[in-house]
């Protein structure tokens, strides 16, 4: 269970980084990373997940209001990233080796792209397949996503942050 990666990917990562300027930031955000502006793979429970992710700190985000430039910055600058899986995931080529990440699936759909980036990054990925209400009405891309196991994201940021 090797994971290949062209030799040219670590140096293009590198060139990316210094030719933004991001490492001269400290890594000290915690985000979360907002779809309920989006048509699809929306936090169905978005009300249940925040205030248990704003009492380890996280501020939310909507990548779809910011510059490329601010959203490599916020991820230069993130220590944790949760978020549904959609392709803002891509900025995790900004974040910091070790950066935590838990990207949250859809019942159905689970494309492993931001977990071999994250194996590219050296970022410490975790997932969780999550359950998907109405997901019979539409293509598996498209579904919603109810997080019903919000036990093991308190978990996963207990264990993050060394907290109890």
């Amino acid at each position: 269970n090797k994971l290949f990666m062209p030799p040219w990917s670590n140096g293009a990562y590198a060139f990316l980084k210094e030719r933004n300027a991001l490492d001269g930031e400290q890594a000290d955000r915690r985000i979360y990373i907002s779809r309920n502006r989006s048509s699809r793979r929306r936090i169905v429970n978005e009300e249940e997940l925040l205030p248990l992710l704003r009492r380890f700190g996280f501020e939310t985000y909507y990548l779809e209001t910011m510059s490329v430039r601010e959203r490599a910055a916020l991820f230069a600058r993130a220590s944790m990233v949760v978020a549904p899986h959609g392709a803002g995931l891509v900025n995790l080529v900004w974040s910091r080796k070790g950066t935590a990440v838990l990207e949250l699936y859809p019942q159905f759909y689970h494309d492993p792209s931001f977990r071999i980036l994250a194996a590219c990054c050296a970022l410490d990925y975790r997932y969780l397949i999550c359950k998907s209400p109405g997901a019979a009405d539409v293509p598996p891309a498209c579904e919603d996503i109810l997080v019903d196991r919000l036990d093991l994201v308190e978990a996963f940021l207990q264990e993050q942050t060394g907290s109890r």
